[in-house]
């Protein structure tokens, strides 16, 4: 997204003065930064922000909510008609039972199929979407009155995870913290597992206040999570480019 065309948005927002936004996690999160970074003025106040098609990390949603001043509620759907997974005021990820059914592959795994309640064309019956999710409570009473099963944790694509030396597999919420000492220098990151012992991190700084120690940080914390004997790559770009759906991926595990 260019700084052109965040500018844009930016005016055209405070223009419109929006209830809500909804959008793809990875857009709203540039736009986050890019009105922090300015220090732009917003002249509305949004009840809450949508994000969707990509994982939620935790740092990018504080970022959003500190920005925007709202709460930034995680939903789950697909473009292929799969039920909703929705956030409660209270924080939980309730399953709209109305819109159809989750059930895991198996019951050692996360992978998800799903059965929609809602598409109208072609039916959707035990469809192998490629996600997967965090355990199903069937029995959790949510303060918020809501009576349906909930989700400890939506973990998007199965191919959203790096792997360690000796085989462990990390999600992107973990990865995503090795970042968390760099005092918000990193505006947008990449980690691309290319074998199984080489990852190469994308990294587009903050000029300003990105040192250069923090190449020596990262790679170290990358060798404590993956392992001593991967190699760790890190590269500086202008730009990380999304793919041809408009998402962004924060993981690419090419092994």
């Amino acid at each position: 997204t260019s700084e052109e065309n965040l500018k844009y948005y930016c005016e055209s927002l405070n223009s419109f003065k929006p209830q809500s936004i909804d959008g793809f996690f990875s857009s709203i999160v540039d736009l986050a930064s890019y009105i922090k970074r300015k220090k732009i003025k917003l002249k509305f106040k949004p009840i809450a922000i949508f994000p969707t098609s990509e994982k939620v990390l935790k740092e990018d949603k504080e970022l959003i909510e500190e920005v925007f001043q709202c709460k930034v509620y995680d939903q789950y759907a697909s473009s292929e008609g799969a039920p909703f997974i929705t956030e409660c005021e209270k924080g939980n990820l309730h399953i709209e039972l109305s819109t159809g059914v989750f059930e895991f592959i198996d019951e050692n795994s996360k992978e998800i199929v799903v059965t929609s309640f809602d598409t109208k064309g072609t039916p959707l019956i035990r469809y192998r979407i490629g996600d997967s999710i965090e355990a199903i409570d069937f029995n959790f009473n949510c303060s918020c009155g809501i009576q349906s099963p909930i989700v400890k944790e939506i973990n998007g694509r199965t191919t959203d995870f790096l792997v360690t030396i000796d085989g462990v597999r990390i999600n992107a919420g973990n990865v995503a913290n090795l970042f968390k000492n760099l005092h918000n220098s990193v505006i947008k990151s990449q980690i691309v597992q290319v074998s199984k012992d080489n990852i190469i991190i994308k990294l587009v700084v903050d000029k300003r206040i990105y040192k250069k120690e923090y190449d020596n940080q990262l790679h170290d914390e990358f060798l404590h999570k993956f392992g001593s004997k991967m190699k760790i790559e890190i590269q500086h770009v202008e730009e990380i480019e999304k793919e041809s759906s408009g998402k962004y991926r924060f993981i690419i595990n090419r092994i």
